[in-house]
């Protein structure tokens, strides 16, 4: 005989009467058999809710995670253990008495849900509504092939991708420092600059992987690259042309000067007066010297170890054109009681006829021609004796012709 209607969880005992046509039948105590052992009547349990999940630090190569759940109504008879059941096919009996179960998880990009389920002697209940999802993943790989590639102020950086260990592609982001104190991150690219870095310096870069799951980071160990070293096109160089403070030098001055290394070394090449260039190594200048008045000029280009030329700086003077020569003039001396010296100074090429005479007479003769002098010089004239210890200072005349009609001082 089948009871229904009965309340889960209950006990129940049950004593047996046997009927037959007789009267009185079962109205008697003794007529009834004893009381059954005590029955509770059980139904399935119920299902827990959602179950929960923490994420626990990883074990070797494998994500670990802790599923909880509550105990749920058990329908009349006590829980005897939990299946908890993987979406990847996982299958966990749990027996204890607990409602917490840790497992260890193979990486992967496919998300695991969860459901439990309790069991009691009716049997296995319905299954809890599916977990969150849990992605099982590990610290990633760090990048291989890291190289560098020097550029103006940042190298290039490139490598290849690392081992994400169950997160995906979207999920990665890689990040850059540098020993100059710079750093950021390349996002999911496997390529980037390195910047903040001056040129003429040598850095260090290092790069990491970092990947984000459902909230939770894991970050590589880092690797490096060495001998970044920036550079950019080689600064102009100074060029530099001045005729001399000297007006009695006609020459000019040509200068070359080195500038600021961009980070490569550097030399000069130097052209003068439209010549073929000419290294140098070092700043400096040279004398140009070839007459008066002339055009000098200076070409001066920067060239780096690398053949890059920078822009050309260029300088021209010129020279200090001759100054005119100084007047011609003469003064005179008294030589002794009968001569006087003449003095002559600065008579033009290719020279001037100097003479002296008598008021009545003509050229004083000396080999039968006029004095000619040029230049500056002295020459000693005798005056014309009228008596003994006497000079006729009337009768001398002296005086000297140049182009321009210029005059000594007469003196008679």
């Amino acid at each position: 005989y089948t009871w229904a209607g009965l309340t889960n969880g209950t006990s129940y005992k049950v004593k047996v009467c046997a009927v037959n046509a007789a009267e009185g039948v079962c109205t008697e105590d003794t007529h009834w058999s004893d009381y059954s052992a005590p029955e509770v009547p059980a139904g399935l349990p119920d299902p827990p809710a959602k179950p929960t999940i923490t994420r626990l630090n990883p074990v070797g190569s494998e994500a670990q995670a802790k599923i909880c759940w509550n105990t749920p109504y058990n329908n009349g008879a006590a829980i005897t253990s939990y299946k908890l059941v993987s979406s990847q096919g996982n299958t966990y009996t749990i027996t204890d008495g607990t409602t917490c179960r840790t497992v260890n998880l193979t990486a992967s990009q496919t998300d695991h849900t969860f459901t439990v389920a309790a069991i009691n002697r009716a049997g296995q209940g319905n299954p809890s509504p599916a977990s969150d999802p849990f992605r099982a993943f590990t610290p990633p790989g760090p990048v291989s092939n890291l190289t560098k590639t020097d550029r103006d102020g940042y190298c290039d950086v490139g490598f290849s991708a690392a081992s994400l260990n169950g997160a995906k592609s979207s999920e990665v982001s890689y990040h850059w420092r540098t020993s100059n104190g710079t750093g950021g991150s390349f996002g999911t690219s496997t390529s980037g600059a390195a910047t903040g870095l001056p040129n003429n310096g040598n850095y260090t870069i290092w790069v990491r992987t970092v990947t984000t799951v459902q909230g939770q980071s894991y970050e590589s160990a880092e690797v490096s690259v060495d001998n970044c070293q920036p550079y950019g096109p080689p600064n102009q160089p100074g060029a530099g042309a001045w005729a001399s403070s000297n007006p009695n030098y006609g020459g000019v001055t040509l200068s070359w000067t080195m500038p600021a290394r961009n980070g490569r070394d550097i030399y000069l090449e130097v052209s003068i007066d439209g010549g073929g260039w000419v290294r140098k190594d070092s700043s400096g200048s040279e004398d140009r010297d070839n007459g008066w008045g002339n055009l000098h000029s200076i070409r001066v280009r920067t060239v780096d170890s690398t053949g890059q030329v920078s822009s050309e700086a260029y300088a021209e003077a010129r020279g200090n054109y001759e100054p005119p020569p100084p007047p011609p003039s003469c003064t005179f001396s008294i030589a002794s009681k009968f001569d006087v010296t003449l003095n002559w100074y600065n008579f033009p090429e290719p020279g001037s006829h100097i003479w002296w005479k008598y008021t009545d007479q003509g050229c004083e003769k000396k080999d039968g021609v006029c004095r000619v002098f040029k230049g500056s010089g002295s020459v000693d004239v005798p005056f014309i004796r009228t008596g003994p210890n006497q000079v006729n200072l009337y009768a001398h005349d002296v005086w000297f012709w140049v182009p321009g009609g210029v005059t000594c001082t007469k003196i008679g």
